[in-house]
């Protein structure tokens, strides 16, 4: 692949200005394009939600359970595609002629494509690990049409196009809810058939997505020439997130071990409570690694981080507010999600650690998409390094003080609060020495 020159003034885009005033110009910046964002993450957040909740209403315990582990195996795999793929798109297109986009997008896609046959055998192995062998066909289908759909929309948002998005985010979101209540009204949903309305949705979403991207049909870059020129960036960021993610993951599987797939499944349900911040994760951090390339092209390291600054801090008064509305009617809300004669009642005890988990891991995140916009890949890795020792370190005694359930919650959370302190740290140091 050929150095990448910044030629993006030749196409007649509007330069980024090199001066910022992020408060004077928080609503015009926070606007455009961030509107779109959020309006395209909450149709996504939106569906996510009403199956993950949907699904734990009518599957039992040890199947939703299940579930939950299969989500956390495909999650991890796809942060191989995201790394690999679309981190790297990410940046590099804010450097290019809008005339090469095509080629890249391509590119990413068919890299996508191409890693998704290894990657299967990681889900279809964690199926066989739990004795779910009827699940690897309908699981490795969900897989990999979620991770085309994926790749489609992330060539979208590589160009902040999160307006033409919507049409296949909703397609595929609001598909699967249909697809699924339409299976269950027929008396028939089981884990399987939901996997597969997954998988349709999902194919869906991806096909309107591709025809609205002009795909090169020559010219583009082979997937290993594509992952030998982007090593420098996607390597480590892949790190980063591997251990981010499995922060998390690796306590599900320890609980399934320890306790059974029903325990995971209580967790599960606490998580769910906050699946809604989603919604002001994703869509500012799909636009923050862009803003950040952007504005580093024009500004330096004090442009990147005073056009994202507000992006950040846009975030906090929704997540303190929810988090703290959730813990506050915590019974009202679990016997709305879940109904009043779920077994999930019982997880209220968890959602104070859990709340405080999601209230110090989404601004940590969101931090995390700005090192990654300006290039700085290493800092995040060593961030979800240190949080994840603390969370290593503090399991045994939590689990030994608070039961097996509540103490990995509280773990979780204090290994986060620990994660965010060295994210701000990070940031500080990062910015003296970029002066």
């Amino acid at each position: 692949m050929a150095p990448l020159r910044n030629t993006r003034a030749k196409t007649g885009a509007a330069p980024f200005s090199s001066t910022f005033n992020p408060w004077g110009t928080l609503l015009q910046s926070f606007v455009s394009p961030a509107a779109w964002s959020f309006a395209d993450q909450a149709i996504v957040s939106l569906g996510t939600f009403v199956v993950i909740v949907f699904l734990a209403r009518l599957l039992t315990p040890a199947e939703y359970g299940v579930f939950a582990l299969l989500l956390s195996v495909g999650f991890t795999a796809q942060l191989v595609n995201s790394s690999l793929s679309a981190y790297p798109l990410s940046v590099r297109i804010a450097a290019v002629r809008v005339d090469e986009y095509p080629r890249l997008w391509t590119s990413s896609i068919l890299t996508v494509a191409v890693l998704c046959l290894p990657l299967s055998c990681f889900v279809a192995a964690a199926m066989f690990a739990l004795g779910r062998a009827d699940l690897v066909i309908p699981g490795v289908t969900w897989f990999f049409s979620y991770q085309i759909l994926q790749a489609t929309r992330r060539a979208l948002l590589a160009d902040m196009s999160h307006r033409k998005a919507i049409l296949g985010d909703a397609i595929s979101s609001l598909g699967q809810i249909l697809i699924i209540g339409l299976v269950a009204s027929m008396g028939s949903l089981s884990l399987p058939a939901a996997l597969y309305s997954l998988a349709a949705a999902s194919a869906l979403g991806a096909i309107t997505q591709a025809s609205q991207l002009r795909l090169a049909l020559k010219g583009f870059y082979s997937p290993m020439r594509w992952l030998s020129d982007n090593a420098s960036l996607g390597t480590w960021s892949l790190a980063a997130v591997v251990v981010s993610t499995l922060r998390l993951y690796i306590l599900f599987w320890l609980l399934a071990i320890l306790a059974g797939p029903g325990t995971v499944a209580s967790m599960q349900a606490g998580l769910n409570m906050f699946l809604p911040l989603n919604l002001v994760l994703f869509s500012l951090g799909n636009i923050i690694p862009q803003v950040a390339a952007r504005g580093i092209e024009h500004g330096g390291r004090r442009g990147a981080w005073e056009a994202t600054r507000p992006y950040i801090l846009i975030a906090l008064p929704p997540v303190i507010l929810y988090v703290a509305l959730m813990v506050l009617i915590s019974p009202f809300a679990l016997s709305t999600f879940y109904g009043s004669q779920s077994p999930y009642l019982q997880v209220g005890h968890l959602l104070p650690s859990l709340g405080l988990f999601i209230a110090a891991m989404i601004p940590c995140e969101l931090l995390n998409c700005y090192f990654l916009g300006i290039k700085q890949t290493r800092i995040p890795l060593k961030i979800n390094l240190m949080g994840a020792a603390a969370i290593a370190v503090l399991v045994p005694p939590f689990v030994a003080l608070f039961g097996m359930l509540e103490g990995a919650c509280v773990a979780l959370a204090a290994g986060d609060v620990i994660r965010l302190m060295v994210a701000i740290r990070s940031l500080k140091q990062c910015r003296i020495e970029g002066r």
